[in-house]
């Protein structure tokens, strides 16, 4: 599931969302418009960037921990935009139902009978709820493509 990430730098970091797993896009937006940032390993960060002192512009972003780091170090405070997966919430008494509960039932069915057959050992079962839901899975990735490619054509970018 994808969400949107926002926040407000004024130091070199930015809390992760509790429920980030991925980063997907991100950027700063500047007086003088948007700079994408360039997703960096922490070790090479550390090595290009070691001072904590005001520098400019951040260009690039990691992750250390519980928190996302920017460099060059902010010279001023910085609106953090993008997009980041997230896991779906877990279900309890309070929270019943989901996105994907809602729009795919379906699939949910599918892997539960799935599991059903595996425990019970049935020897039918099995392959037949494999295919089925292996059947869905692959119905919800192509609707998720389409949903996501929609409206722009294919072009090759040139940097």
């Amino acid at each position: 599931m994808e969400k949107s990430l926002t926040g407000t730098i004024s130091g070199n970091t930015l809390a992760v969302p509790a429920d980030y797993i991925e980063l997907k896009e991100a950027y700063v937006s500047a007086s003088w418009g948007f700079q994408a940032l360039e997703r960096v390993d922490l070790v090479w960060m550390r090595k290009y960037y070691p001072t904590q002192t005001t520098q400019s512009t951040p260009y690039y972003v990691t992750r250390e921990g519980q928190n996302f780091l920017f460099a060059p170090y902010p010279d001023a405070a910085y609106t953090v935009g993008g997009v980041y997966y997230a896991r779906l919430p877990a279900l309890s008494d309070t929270n019943n139902t989901n996105w994907l509960i809602t729009k795919n039932p379906d699939l949910i069915f599918a892997a539960a009978m799935l599991e059903a057959a595996t425990f019970l050992m049935d020897e039918q079962g099995v392959p037949y709820w494999e295919g089925r839901y292996q059947s869905v899975a692959g119905q919800v990735q192509s609707q998720d493509k389409l949903e996501r490619f929609s409206g722009s054509p294919i072009a090759i970018k040139v940097s």
